[in-house]
């Protein structure tokens, strides 16, 4: 049976990401190797090649040979993988290189697909909803103010799954957006825990 499941944010072959995650070697320098073997056992872990995974945004940052080798380990790892690309991945529309010859190609040799943002249908309490899926939350940000607001969905109501902020503390806030990022839960999460989430705010707010 095929699972469909959500993350963000993996930051392979990232030395920042991989400090911030408490991987260092013992002369206090960031252990990306250490940080990249546990991103793969917990990916395996959790998810088969039967699953389609929405990964949503920034697989890595910068160079063109950190980026190769994360498409490479991505590639590995089980399951389909859709990108919603991130500021950090030069796929997203807002790299000038966005579009040049070969790059596309390159990321859709490891994504089935890829797109600034997305939606995927939902079952919640019996009706059908769209949930909007992009790297960046409606509002909110790891930083004290909200970037990139030109790439970021206007907030009409509808339910977002999103990543960028790296809010270990933080799944469902705002009212209707979901952090799906390694920092809030880990591992990638399955539609149904996120369809139940969704219920159990919506059964509360109307209480």
């Amino acid at each position: 049976m095929t699972r469909v499941l959500f993350t963000s944010d993996p930051h392979l072959t990232h030395p920042l990401l991989a400090k911030i995650r408490g991987f260092i070697t013992p002369d206090g320098q960031p252990d990306v190797t250490a940080h990249d073997a546990w991103y793969t056992q917990m990916w395996c872990q959790n998810v088969t090649k039967r699953d389609l995974v929405f990964v949503l945004g920034d697989l890595t940052t910068g160079g063109t040979k950190r980026e190769f080798a994360a498409l490479q380990l991505m590639a590995s790892l089980p399951g389909r993988k859709v990108l919603i690309a991130g500021n950090h991945d030069r796929v997203h529309p807002m790299h000038r290189d966005s579009i040049q010859a070969g790059l596309q190609s390159l990321w859709l040799e490891t994504f089935d697909a890829v797109m600034p943002f997305g939606l995927q249908r939902f079952t919640v309490n019996g009706e059908r909803r769209y949930v909007h899926l992009s790297h960046f939350p409606y509002s909110g940000d790891h930083t004290e103010t909200d970037r990139y607001d030109q790439w970021r969905l206007k907030d009409t109501g509808r339910w977002l799954l999103h990543g960028h902020t790296h809010d270990e503390n933080q799944r469902l806030h705002n009212g209707h957006q979901i952090h799906v990022g390694i920092e809030a839960w880990g591992r990638p999460v399955n539609k149904d825990e996120l369809t139940r989430l969704i219920e159990t705010a919506e059964t509360a707010s109307c209480g």
